[in-house]
């Protein structure tokens, strides 16, 4: 990989937008990046790590973490990072999730984290060039797959970290293994080192089957060695071979047997079906005299056949004759009564003409009734007017009654709710005051809880970073006799160096030091003298302890760093509270709810305020209404009674004119009907004596 250019903003120490081109470089491939302490260097390479992995270089931050406490709120935190990978060029952009001030109104509000990378290759300056992922997870899995590195593998071989250097060297043998292996891409000898190691564990386990069948088979035959399991195989073939020449034998004296038994089978049968046959023809011979019976019976059958028509005919001419017979006698009744109902018929047209004057009433009385008919319905129609109209009366009267009970009711509600909207009025009046004083209250509150929330961590930070500082000084003062005990070690493993050496001389050979041959004073000692491995657990021991100084101050430090915060903003917190500082939470809680409870009074009030107001509009449009309706109904009052004296004459004229007992028009309709039904049933009797009598 090949970086080209690095755009940073809001990152690390560096507050506003800041552009790295290494382009510049040209064709220098090795350079330094240099500068004092705190002044940025390692968070370039954090920002080169957190483009593409979305975590920093030495993975103690993550992007969240990287934004710079220096920079505008405006200003976005962002990294910009392009580079080369063989022909192609590439860019990735992300940012992690961070807060901004509101587009529209006060506060903040959280971004999410974003990321996208394109292909670049071939594109101009301004274009950006081919999306090929936008989501942060894909953005790192593409990434991955084009570096052929993940993050922690990219950190231990692409970019060493500060302090980190020794992780590789000190990695164990399957971190290492991996690294070097994306390093020097041995994945498909790795690969095919498995595949045969897989095929030759699968052809071991094969054999030894085989193997393990194989002794089974010697076992169940009953031999030690394969030789001896051959000649017994030849044996059993020579029997098999024997065997089976005594099988055919066998197999052609059971066909024969077969044949025989066939044979014999098939004479059962022919004499069974003989015996079968004498039984029937035995039986035959008993039945034949029942049969000689039969054949007479059938032949008398026979003769008696012929006469069966003639029977017929017979019977049919007798039963027409007495049908015959009984229509006779039915026919001369008939002409009997005739002849009476003739003289019955006369008799009845004498007596049906002389009714004819009574049939003249009442086609006389029906005229009269279809004349009072009309004058009947007229009278009805009047009477059911009249009582509409004194309806109409009553209920303008009862309406008008209910209209002014309602204009007194709604008068006396009025005056009330105009006297509670004052009232009301009063009270919203406050609500801004009492509110204001309640938001400050819970901010006072809010304040003296963070303010309290302060102190007890304070005190807990203090107490664990004395622990820490007497951690610190205890693992000092083990580290500095550790490190006495290393010099005494050492020392005493080069004396025992020289006195070993000392050892090997011999006279009149040279030294392998210093080449003479005279031996005049070699090293002796009698103490007893430490080994290469005591100095190897003595540095290994004090190298342990240094490790674990250096964690304790970091942590001291870290824990001192918090202490001077937290101490810094329990001294804010205690200004802006002032004498507030030192009031009970429990008060100030209680001061809360009595402000929440006062501006709940004053909103309520605000609310019953706006209500009663509009219910006074109401009234006064109810009383309004309730006018224009009395005025309505007087008018419509008057109208009714001007029509209902008229009716009452109209009614009283008609009546002059129809007699009392048919004023009414179901009975008239009765008397019509009785009368229309009495002249018909004569007419009917007078057309039937007539007719009787042609």
């Amino acid at each position: 990989m090949k970086p080209l250019k690095l755009r940073l903003a809001a990152f690390g120490p560096y507050a506003s937008v800041q552009k790295v081109d290494f382009a510049d470089l040209k064709q220098r491939t090795f350079f330094l990046i240099h500068g004092r302490t705190g002044s940025g260097k390692t968070s370039l390479l954090d920002a080169m790590c957190y483009a593409l992995y979305g975590d920093t270089s030495g993975n103690e931050r993550n992007g969240r973490d990287m934004r710079s406490h220096h920079a505008d709120p405006t200003c976005r935190t962002e990294v910009v990072f392009d580079f080369a990978l063989g022909a192609e060029v590439y860019r990735v952009s992300r940012t992690p999730a961070q807060e901004r001030p509101r587009k529209k109104g006060g506060g903040t509000t959280t971004e999410a984290a974003s990321a996208t990378l394109w292909r670049r290759t071939g594109a101009d300056d301004e274009a950006e060039g081919t999306v090929l992922a936008s989501q942060p997870g894909r953005v790192t899995e593409v990434i991955e797959e084009l570096l052929g590195f993940a993050s922690e593998q990219f950190r231990q071989v692409v970019i060493l970290p500060q302090g980190q250097f020794r992780q590789l060297l000190m990695a164990e043998s399957a971190e290492r293994e991996k690294i070097l292996e994306s390093l020097f891409k041995t994945e498909l000898y790795r690969r095919i080192e498995l595949a045969l190691k897989e095929a030759a564990s699968e052809i071991k386990n094969r054999w030894s089957d085989a193997r393990t069948r194989f002794d089974v088979l010697l076992q169940q035959a009953q031999v030690a060695t394969a030789s001896e399991l051959e000649e017994q195989l030849h044996l059993c073939q020579s029997r098999l071979s024997e065997a089976r020449a005594k099988l055919s034998e066998s197999r052609a004296a059971q066909g024969l047997a077969q044949q025989k038994l066939d044979y014999g089978r098939q004479c059962e049968q022919r004499l069974k079906e003989l015996s079968d046959a004498v039984c029937v023809l035995t039986n035959l011979e008993t039945q034949k005299e029942a049969l000689q019976i039969k054949r007479q019976i059938l032949a008398t059958a026979h003769k008696a056949a012929k006469i069966i028509p003639a029977e017929k005919t017979f019977n049919q001419s007798e039963s027409e004759y007495t049908n015959a017979t009984i229509k006779l006698a039915h026919a001369q009744t008939a002409s009997k009564e005739a002849l009476l109902a003739r003289d019955a018929s006369a008799h009845a047209l004498q007596v049906e003409e002389g009714k004819e004057e009574q049939r003249r009433q009442l086609r006389s009385e029906l005229q009269r009734l279809d004349e009072l008919a009309s004058k009947v319905e007229e009278l009805a129609r009047a009477g059911a007017d009249l009582k509409l109209a004194q309806g109409k009366v009553e209920k303008f009267t009862d309406e008008k009654i209910k209209i002014a009970g309602e204009l007194d009711a709604s008068e006396h509600l009025l005056e009330g709710k105009k006297a509670l909207y004052m009232e009301l009025q009063k009270a919203a009046a406050t609500l801004e005051s009492v509110r204001q004083v309640a938001i400050n209250a819970e901010k006072i509150l809010d304040t003296r809880r963070i303010l309290e929330s302060a102190c007890d961590e304070l005190a807990q930070t203090i107490s664990k970073g004395e622990q820490l500082r007497r951690q610190w000084e205890n693992i000092d003062s083990v580290l500095q006799e550790s490190r006495l005990k290393q010099s005494s070690v050492e020392s005493s493993w080069f004396s025992g160096q020289a006195a070993a050496l000392a050892k090997q001389l011999v006279a009149g050979l040279p030294c392998p030091v210093c080449g003479s041959a005279e031996h005049p004073a070699p090293a002796a000692t009698d103490a007893v003298l430490a080994t290469e491995a005591d100095v190897k657990k003595c540095r290994t021991e004090v190298a342990r302890l240094e490790k674990e100084k250096d964690q304790a101050a970091r942590e001291h430090a870290q824990q001192e760093n918090v202490i001077s915060k937290l101490q810094s903003q329990v001294q804010t917190l205690t200004a802006t509270l002032g004498d507030e500082a030192i009031i009970d939470i429990a008060l100030l809680q209680c001061r809360v709810r009595e402000n929440r409870s006062a501006v709940a009074i004053a909103e309520q009030a605000v609310a019953q305020a706006a209500t009663v107001g509009s219910e006074i509009v109401k009234l006064a449009e109810t009383q309004q209404q309730c006018k224009q309706r009395q005025s309505a109904i007087d008018e419509m009052l008057s109208e009714a009674n001007e029509e209902r004296l008229k009716l009452s004459g109209a009614i009283q004229e008609r009546e002059s004119n129809i007699p009392a007992d048919l004023r009414e028009l179901k009975v008239l309709k009765q008397n019509h009907l009785a009368a229309g039904r009495k002249l018909q049933k004569m007419e009917q009797e007078l057309k039937a004596a007539q007719e009787a009598t042609t």
